[in-house]
């Protein structure tokens, strides 16, 4: 089974078929919010997101739609959420993280995809292919949120492709869409916190040859893999609160929102205040079916639209919208 990050779970596993419209939870306390996941029968691997529900008096808890399970089937109940344990002296704490480890820093190493690759940025192979493919924003609207930019021409922009590309905190990355070969897009891990298990996703700057695109969504889940694959327990997001794009942007990725810092920064000789995203590593299971399920091939017809959303797929996941 795919790791459940130490938190208490519930495993039911059914000899015969059945309709299971509740089931009971043995020492949770009511109120307790819990995700329900499939099990594959064959090898105990946590498989997609089934449900979230509340759990009820008494430990019940009463599912939003019945499961179907076949003999041999199950499904695994998680409590998400702050815990009711106590100290000693009967303040609320957290649960425990044993044998926590620090993970390492991400590598600056490529990514690959079906769609794209993700690799680390350097101004000698990539500055004139993104450079040509932001000339395709010609009024710069990619750039309004970001601290920098736009570069009115090509040396400025090398320039500060060169320096950030030295920099590890940020790390930066170009996405390079392989249909065209062509680098399309900027990307980075900043705020990089192993002591803590946080990182976060940023810098992003997508031209319009990348954006609505699959290449644009792999290279957002290769990149969340790699931070929960190196063990990271959190993974951030964060934006200027009047970047509706980008706040919609995360909440399709499956980040929930945690609020909104009044007056975080100064940018460009203007206020901004910063929406906070996050997904945590309890959550990566699902959300990372939802990204196979979505970036499968088979999700698309011939005129290459979408059969399911993302949107669709992550909704269940999300511990708050805004």
């Amino acid at each position: 089974m795919l790791p459940l990050y130490h938190e208490p779970h519930f495993t039911f596993r059914f000899a015969d078929d059945r309709i299971i419209p509740r089931f009971h939870l043995e020492g949770v306390e009511a109120g307790r919010r819990i995700s329900v996941f499939r099990l594959d029968p064959a090898t105990e691997e946590q498989l997609g997101l089934i449900a979230t529900a509340t759990v009820g008096e008494g430990g019940w808890v009463d599912l939003p739609e019945p499961i179907v399970v076949r003999a041999g089937d199950g499904f695994v109940a998680v409590p998400v959420g702050s815990s009711a344990e106590t100290n000693h002296l009967g303040q609320p704490i957290g649960f425990p993280v044993p044998d926590w480890a620090p993970p390492a820093l991400p590598p600056r190493e490529a990514m690959a995809g079906r769609y794209c690759r993700v690799e680390p940025l350097d101004a000698d192979r990539h500055a004139a292919s993104l450079f040509e493919s932001s000339r395709a924003d010609p009024d710069g609207m990619n750039w309004t949120h970001l601290p920098y930019g736009p570069f009115d021409n090509f040396e400025s922009y090398r320039e500060w492709l060169s320096e950030s590309s030295r920099k590890s905190d940020p790390l930066f990355f170009a996405i390079v869409d392989l249909a065209s070969g062509k680098a399309v897009g900027v990307a980075s891990y900043l705020r990089i916190d192993p002591r803590h298990g946080s990182v976060e996703v940023g810098h992003l700057n997508f031209s319009p040859a990348l954006q609505r695109t699959p290449a644009a969504t792999e290279a957002m889940y290769l990149m969340m893999e790699r931070a929960f694959g190196l063990g990271y327990r959190r993974y951030e997001w964060k934006c200027n609160a009047l970047n509706a794009p980008s706040r919609r942007a995360a909440q399709r990725l499956g980040l929930s929102f945690e609020g909104v810092f009044r007056q975080a920064a100064v940018y460009k000789g203007r206020n901004r205040d910063t929406a906070w995203y996050a997904a945590v590593d309890r959550e990566w299971p699902a959300l990372r079916t939802a990204f196979r399920r979505w970036l499968d091939p088979a999700n698309f017809d011939e005129h290459g639209r979408q059969r399911v959303a993302l949107s669709a797929l992550t909704a269940p996941v999300l511990e708050q919208r805004g």
